[in-house]
């Protein structure tokens, strides 16, 4: 989610209540530079809208000129693919309405990991009737999740083989699909306003192969998302959007990023440090950390680097 991009979509006059639902929608899905993609279905659940209605609003959103949508290329199994959103706002000058308006020292970016590719959001699969009386399974309480919180197998009245409990090495481990949904529900941090007994029907729907990457997936995409601070899917959209399948063919250097982050170094604003990374993101034409993007600690005002002093081997 994108400070600027929910500021920005918060002062849009849409002529609409259900456009500008929409558009608050998007832009918490978007990037620093207003890109995202998230599923129809996606924005339909967290805007309650139908989804002709989202198709309808989505239209008048781009010929207002508030978005401009952009077909992707077709998932490796041939369905089609959400499409690439981009809000509409001019960057340039809202980081120069925030230099005017802000002091520099209360001035924070929400992520170490500028440039980051929001996690993926693909379209939903065509709809199918739900059956009426979806299978009860007797669920463990979901759990807290957090950055050191250490996960207990979960005890139910069926015994588990060892690497069928949660921390299994391998989805072959998954014996049937009530491990598998148990290992997926673990994953997701506690929220009361999951009904788990609808993702239940959601999940059993899906084949075999399906469930078990998505139980196999879900933990990595939780932790990634925790690590650059980006907002979760909910379950219920993530597997209607069948997200494990784009968290599956991100690039692995994004992925290595964002848990390399905490191992970054703080350097201070005007040492030799800071004037050698200045130097290095404008031989690279990049534009070098602004006033606006610093952080402030007690020793002063900096920012993270992936090393002290960048060398021939530094990726930006």
């Amino acid at each position: 989610m994108s400070f600027q991009a929910m500021t920005w979509a918060l002062n849009q006059k849409t002529g609409s209540p259900a456009r500008k639902a929409i558009l608050m929608s998007i832009a918490n899905y978007a990037d620093e530079n207003g890109y995202c993609w998230p599923g129809r279905e996606t924005i339909a659940e967290e805007s309650e809208q139908s989804v002709d209605s989202v198709d309808r609003h989505l239209k008048a959103l781009e010929e207002m000129g508030f978005i401009k949508r952009t077909p992707r290329p077709p998932r490796a199994d041939g369905g089609e693919q959400s499409k690439l959103i981009r809000l509409m706002f001019d960057q340039a000058k809202m980081t120069s309405d925030l230099k005017a308006n802000r002091s520099p020292a209360d001035t924070e970016v929400a992520s170490e990991n500028e440039g980051m590719s929001p996690p993926p959001q693909i379209a939903a699969p065509p709809s199918r009737k739900l059956r009426s009386s979806p299978p009860q399974v007797a669920a463990p309480p979901a759990a807290d999740c957090g950055p050191n919180l250490l996960l207990e197998p979960i005890k139910d009245s069926s015994p588990l083989t060892p690497q069928g409990a949660l921390g299994g090495d391998s989805i072959s481990d998954l014996k049937n699909s009530d491990e598998a949904f148990h290992r997926f529900r673990s994953a997701w941090p506690s929220d009361p306003t999951n009904n788990w007994q609808n993702i239940r029907t959601i999940f059993d729907k899906l084949k075999e192969p399906d469930r078990l990457a998505a139980a196999d997936t879900a933990d990595r995409y939780v932790r990634y998302c925790q690590n650059i601070n980006r907002k979760l899917q909910a379950p219920k959209n993530w597997l209607r959007d069948r997200g494990w399948v784009g968290f599956q063919e991100m690039d692995q250097k994004t992925i290595q990023a964002s848990e390399r982050a905490k191992e970054r170094v703080w350097v201070l604003e005007d040492t030799p440090e800071w004037e050698a990374w200045a130097k290095f993101y404008r031989d690279h034409g990049k534009v070098p950390r602004q006033a606006t993007d610093l952080r402030s600690q007690p020793g002063g005002r900096g920012w993270y680097f992936p090393s002290r002093l960048p060398d021939e081997n530094t990726e930006i």
